[in-house]
């Protein structure tokens, strides 16, 4: 058994590798994914929630995303 998952392992860690010359961006962020890390800088695309002029939090409600600005 431990044999099989050796050659199993070996296999995808080649079929991989060839993933990463071919599609080197997709490869780097399907790895991340697997690291379960976050990326670098990922903070800087969350958006920023203010109050309404009557001083109410709005932020997550429908009300609040069908009033956005573009």
């Amino acid at each position: 058994m431990a044999a099989a998952g050796e050659a199993y392992a070996e296999e995808w860690n080649e079929l991989l590798e060839q993933y990463r010359k071919q599609f080197p961006e997709v490869a780097a962020e399907f790895e991340l994914a697997l690291s379960e890390l976050l990326a670098a800088h990922w903070a800087a695309d969350l958006p920023v929630y203010g109050t309404g002029e009557s001083g109410i939090y709005l932020l997550g409600t429908r009300f609040e995303m069908s009033h956005r600005s573009s």
